[in-house]
């Protein structure tokens, strides 16, 4: 008597060969979607990230702002520029009066920081406060409050207006 030894068909090998490269194929597509999300998401969050940093310097000057000459602390100049009188200073600048510019470069997407010492009349380059920032503008509303407005993509959801300075002495 012979043993009658039974394996698979070429026909259910191919089968279920392609049934896990479907498989396969399905899994890999999802997992390289998921690793171009998380990549996104990053990239969002270290704008955002970058965005607050520099918020929080130009916040700390508009404390520090004493009125100029005619009674201002704060000139919003345009929705791209905010200049005022102020006596902090960033480490590596001298301290005293200072006549600081902070300037939104659409071209170069960065904000910058320009001081002007007040005694000596010296204009030290622009700080490049952060590169990357996202769309943001400066705006005033009728009381005199300045915000600072961030857009970080297309859905309504991803603006923010953060006050910065309520206009008050």
């Amino acid at each position: 008597m012979r043993s009658a030894q039974r394996g698979f068909t070429i026909l259910e090998l191919l089968l279920a060969m392609t049934l896990l490269a479907i498989v396969s194929a399905v899994a890999f597509s999802w997992l390289v979607s998921e690793e171009r999300s998380s990549h996104a998401a990053q990239r969002e969050l270290e704008a955002l990230d970058t965005a607050f940093a520099s918020i929080r310097l130009l916040n700390d000057d508009l404390i520090e702002a004493v009125p100029d000459g005619s009674g201002r602390r704060v000139t919003l100049v345009d929705a791209d520029t905010l200049t005022l009188l102020t006596l902090d200073h960033l480490p590596g600048e001298a301290p005293g009066f200072h006549h600081v510019t902070w300037h939104i470069d659409r071209a170069g997407d960065r904000l910058m920081r320009q001081m002007t010492d007040r005694v000596a009349g010296v204009v030290p380059p622009a700080r490049i406060i952060s590169r990357r920032l996202p769309n943001m503008h400066f705006s005033i509303n009728d009381s005199g409050a300045i915000s600072i407005d961030l857009h970080l993509g297309t859905a309504e959801a991803s603006a923010w207006s953060f006050p910065l300075w309520t206009g008050r002495s």
